[in-house]
């Protein structure tokens, strides 16, 4: 099974809570801002016949994009999937690592 259409398949974001804060030279600032977190994509997704991401690998995304689109906090339910998942947009995609 693939993904197409720029969405990519991947586990839930599981928020860890309150907006967390840190001190950067003197200056408090909201961590979710500067985050970067990374999900667990669950099935193969070719995007634009260019690039293929693989399943088991992680999608890298801010996570105050996670935090402010409805979508990912919804996750979804398929026969094709035991687990629930969410679509992410490929534009939302920092980068791809292991």
């Amino acid at each position: 099974m693939k993904s197409f259409n720029r969405k990519i398949v991947c586990e839930p974001y599981v928020s860890k809570g309150a907006a967390a804060s840190e001190i950067k030279k003197g200056m408090a600032f909201v961590k979710q801002k500067s985050a970067v977190v990374g999900l667990k994509v669950l099935m193969d997704a070719q995007i634009d016949d260019k690039i293929n991401i693989k399943r088991g690998e992680s999608i890298y995304i801010l996570e105050e994009v996670l935090h402010n689109q409805t979508s990912y906090q919804k996750p979804l339910t398929s026969d094709a999937l035991k687990d629930p998942f969410v679509l992410v947009d490929f534009g939302h995609v920092v980068f791809v690592g292991e």
